[in-house]
């Protein structure tokens, strides 16, 4: 019965960074929300197209923030364990945060 509940724990410890940016950017979805702070501009662009830009809040910042946080961490990991022999790495034991690091780059 021990070993059930580690693995248990294990799994637990091993999603808990997900979970956090997830309620993190959820929270901060939720304030922009209730604030009404989701606004938009109509734009010109080089042709005399419109378009609407999106305007962003104060709040977004720590959206951000928390964004460039997450992204260290998950490369001071990812370089931390680099050096490992191969037995004792798990295929997928962080979040990949490339991908995740690359859509915050193209916003």
């Amino acid at each position: 019965m021990r070993h059930k509940n580690s693995k248990t724990k294990a799994i637990i410890i091993k999603y808990i960074p997900l979970v956090i940016l997830i309620v993190v950017h959820i929270l901060v979805l939720f304030v922009l929300l209730l604030t009404n702070s989701i606004k938009s501009e109509t734009k010109l662009d080089t042709a005399n197209k419109e378009y609407e830009q999106c305007v962003h809040s104060r709040i977004t910042i720590l959206s951000e923030i928390f964004n460039v946080i997450y992204i260290i961490i998950g490369s001071y990991t990812a370089y931390a364990i680099r050096s490992l022999n191969e037995r004792f790495k798990e295929v997928n034991k962080n979040i990949n945060v490339y991908p995740y690091e690359y859509s915050w780059k193209i916003q």
